[in-house]
């Protein structure tokens, strides 16, 4: 179980970082900010990584994120799959991360690349 004020804090500082860091631009996290993500993915909290991944790659997830609002992710697998692999490359491999995305009130739809 994870320790919703922990994850919040950990959350509110990667969302903030990722909203004002350039697209281009490595940014090493802070030794607090480590801390706080180390103690969420202790708390088993598989899919705090892949939040931060997919938060980084769309900004318009971290605000919907950071806003508690909607939102509809729409990536294609093959992008999903460099981001975020998994064993294989299938659209079944991210139903558990689309079914964490939905507690949080964000879409995850996985397109086939070919789809416009």
């Amino acid at each position: 179980m994870v320790d919703t004020d922990l994850f919040n804090i950990w959350q509110n500082l990667i969302l903030e970082r990722v909203m004002t860091t350039k697209t281009d631009e490595k940014v090493e996290k802070t030794t607090y900010e480590k801390k706080i993500e180390q103690q969420v993915q202790q708390q088993n909290n598989r899919f705090a990584g892949d939040l931060l991944i997919l938060s980084s790659y769309d900004k318009g997830l971290a605000e919907a994120i950071k806003n508690n609002s909607a939102y509809l992710l729409k990536i294609d697998l093959h992008t999903l799959f460099d981001l975020l692999p998994r064993s294989k490359r299938s659209k079944d491999r991210y139903d558990s991360l689309g079914k964490y995305l939905s507690t949080i009130n964000v879409r995850l739809v996985i397109t086939s690349g070919k789809e416009a």
